[in-house]
């Protein structure tokens, strides 16, 4: 999850979230040097990034998947039953179409629904079928 949250940082400018316009945290003394210094840093990290083939695919899916991995598989160590994958799903849809109701929260995108179904599923098959050792 923190590997999600550091890209997310550098993948996309954090000075236009919400969170980062209130004005309790944009005047603050912490705010006026964190966010100016995020805002550097994504600048400096995208120079590089776009020259990525693929970038745009990975800019929009990569923090995408890696919360959602992370999520479930800590899930799935708090419960290991297959309610964990039915808790995931709903937590993904639900965080997903609240975008719709809140656009400052990000983009509705219904491949971001696939994504997490890919996902769910991958693990569920590797959990169910795990490759045995040689």
């Amino acid at each position: 999850m923190l590997t999600a949250l550091i890209l997310y940082g550098l993948l996309h400018d954090i000075s236009r979230l919400a969170l980062f316009q209130n004005p309790q945290l944009s005047e603050s003394s912490f705010g006026k040097a964190f966010i100016p210094f995020c805002t550097r840093l994504h600048h400096a990290f995208m120079a590089y990034f776009t020259r990525i083939p693929f970038w745009r695919l990975l800019n929009n899916y990569l923090v995408d998947a890696l919360w959602f991995i992370s999520f479930t598989l800590y899930m799935q160590s708090l419960l290991d039953r297959p309610l964990n994958y039915v808790l995931c799903i709903v937590m993904a849809v639900t965080s997903e179409c609240s975008q719709l109701l809140f656009p400052q929260l990000g983009t509705f995108d219904p491949c971001d629904l696939l994504l997490y179904a890919a996902i769910l599923a991958a693990l569920f098959m590797r959990k169910k079928n795990p490759a045995n050792p040689v």
